[in-house]
């Protein structure tokens, strides 16, 4: 047993010198504890940052694709709306649009008796080349074929008076030039007597552009 002969002020002194140490030691490592968990705080901060950040990009796009859905869907509704009137009515001209140009359209020494416009089924020809159907004049085919046989068109009909065969000609040679009208056909030309003149009466029909 070792038998200590310092002065008790000595081991007073050492004792609290020991204290100190052992209290900066434990500073030391509660300081360094504390900058270690705030780096690590730091990066989770930066961390949770990024990803909300990524968070708001992605919000963001989404809101776009919503907006951009929703215009889509009000589009694809006015395209079926103008489907189901082209289905219904065979084209999407306007009735004034047709006066006005069958008025710019008559020469001054035609009169247009009458005019009728009525929606009519015309058969449709399948090129039998590219797999489809040949459609005959009498309706029968060749093959069946699941896309439907008719569609449906605006028919316009005429009933005039010019005084010559070379007047009508000249009308319905202007229908044909139209950019509303195609397929115009004449369907007769005769003579009548009308307020003690001759005339020639004639009917022409065409199709109104889709």
């Amino acid at each position: 047993m070792a038998v200590d002969f310092l002065p008790d002020s000595i081991r007073v002194q050492r004792a609290r010198r020991r204290s100190t140490l052992r209290q900066g030691c434990l500073l030391v490592i509660c300081a360094v504890a504390l900058v270690s968990l705030g780096h690590h705080r730091h990066g989770r901060v930066k961390t949770a940052q990024a990803e909300l950040n990524m968070l708001n990009e992605r919000s963001s796009a989404i809101q776009q694709q919503v907006a951009l859905r929703t215009e889509i869907e009000t589009e694809q509704q006015e395209l079926l709306l103008k489907q189901q009137v082209d289905q219904h009515l065979g084209s999407r001209v306007d009735a004034l649009d047709i006066l006005g140009e069958l008025q710019s359209l008559t020469p001054e020494r035609v009169v247009l008796a009458s005019l009728t416009i009525h929606a009519t089924e015309i058969p449709i020809a399948y090129d039998s080349g590219a797999g489809g159907v040949r459609i005959a004049g009498d309706g029968s085919a060749s093959d069946v074929a699941s896309a439907p046989r008719t569609s449906r068109r605006l028919r316009l009909v005429l009933t005039g008076l010019a005084p010559s065969d070379i007047d009508v000609a000249n009308f319905i040679g202007q229908l044909a030039a139209s950019r509303l009208f195609e397929d115009v056909n004449l369907g007769y030309s005769k003579t009548i007597e009308h307020q003690n003149h001759e005339a020639r009466e004639f009917q022409a029909s065409c199709f109104v552009l889709r």
